[in-house]
């Protein structure tokens, strides 16, 4: 009897760390909330700007660069760090969180590399092309 109960003592006790870890853990897969959605139901809005969804709160259409803006943002940086190029042609891109422009800038030889801005107004770059 002694060894029966010393057995089940020590499997009790086995068990402990499971059984704490077992209420602790979430009720839904990993990442997935009660809802159809990653993080459940009422979390993704339809943008009508660029037509898709962002999850709530992550996106902000207001705070994105415009073109106008963008142009301005190349053009003194481009004076700033870049001395000897010029803009010679910008692209622009809609992504899921607003607009990305890209700008090909070219010196006297004909060097050729292109500056990169996300929605809003970080540049990254020069790359060459």
């Amino acid at each position: 009897m002694r060894k029966l109960v010393r057995a089940s003592m020590i499997l009790g006790l086995c068990m402990l760390p499971f059984s704490l870890m077992a209420e602790e853990a979430p009720r839904y897969p990993m990442n997935m909330g009660p809802g159809y959605h990653m993080m459940g139901p009422g979390n993704y809005e339809f943008c009508d700007e660029c037509g898709t969804y962002h999850m709530r709160g992550h996106y902000d259409g207001d705070k994105t660069i415009q073109e106008k803006e963008a142009r301005e943002k190349f053009e003194v940086f481009v004076k700033k760090h870049l001395k000897g190029f010029t803009i010679t042609k910008m692209a622009s891109e809609k992504v899921p969180m607003g607009t990305m422009y890209w700008a090909i800038i070219e010196d006297k030889n004909g060097n050729q590399m292109e500056l990169h801005m996300n929605p809003w107004g970080y540049i990254r770059g020069p790359f060459i092309r």
